[in-house]
């Protein structure tokens, strides 16, 4: 079907604190292609991994399962050069014996895809 798409992403982060590294894979619908301005949404799944950086307290890396869904418009700049703009909600699955709670984080972004 031309309006949907499957995307794989991977995200690095840098922080004071902790680094993390993602891997995300997600279904993308676009209802409305030929708009000039398309709106599109996303559901997908996936996994973080934190490494922390303190050294006063014994934290250990911590690897978890996250789900995610998402909206956002995208346009084309030209044939193979799109500008896009995106809301993610996740929900990381980090709940354990000791803390009974997952953890919600909202991401937004902007940026252009190049097809090659």
């Amino acid at each position: 079907d031309e309006n949907l798409s499957t995307e794989v992403t991977i995200g690095h982060a840098v922080g004071n604190f902790s680094s993390s590294l993602s891997l995300k894979a997600s279904l993308s619908s676009h209802p409305f292609p030929d708009w000039r301005v398309s709106p599109f949404f996303s559901i997908g799944g996936g996994v973080v991994r934190t490494e922390p950086h303190t050294t006063l307290v014994k934290a250990g890396n911590s690897s978890n399962s996250t789900a995610a869904v998402g909206v956002g418009l995208e346009t084309y700049l030209s044939r193979r050069f799109v500008l896009r703009a995106e809301y993610n909600d996740y929900l990381i699955f980090s709940a354990t014996k000791e803390q009974d709670q997952n953890e919600d984080v909202q991401k937004w972004k902007i940026g252009f895809a190049i097809f090659f």
